[in-house]
């Protein structure tokens, strides 16, 4: 079986969101490795096998991050996102009340 963990997984913050996120883009290479070229690199002069990773790879693990990884991945801790979804409440219903444009 090819080995595609060519991308070293560092961990990023309290709860490793950037070890779970290139763990998520591994799964999905990994869910199409009959339908790749196995690739070979020799390592310590030891041949070693992988499969490479493409753009829609990590398309679809972007796609996928949201919903599997959720929150986690979201740099803002639960109360300052809370804080930050009220503040935009706010400020839309006060731009709708003064007929003001709002995105």
């Amino acid at each position: 079986m090819p080995n595609i963990s060519v991308i070293p997984a560092t961990r990023s913050g309290p709860g490793g969101d950037h070890k779970k996120y290139l763990g998520l883009i591994r799964a999905v290479a990994f869910l199409h490795q009959y339908q790749r070229e196995i690739q070979t690199v020799e390592v310590d002069g030891t041949p070693v096998e992988y499969i490479e990773v493409t753009l829609t790879d990590i398309e679809t693990a972007n796609r996928l991050a949201n919903v599997v990884l959720g929150q986690s991945m979201d740099e803002l801790v639960k109360p300052s996102r809370t804080l930050l979804s009220k503040i935009y409440e706010m400020v839309k219903e006060q731009a709708e009340q003064n007929n003001a444009p709002h995105r």
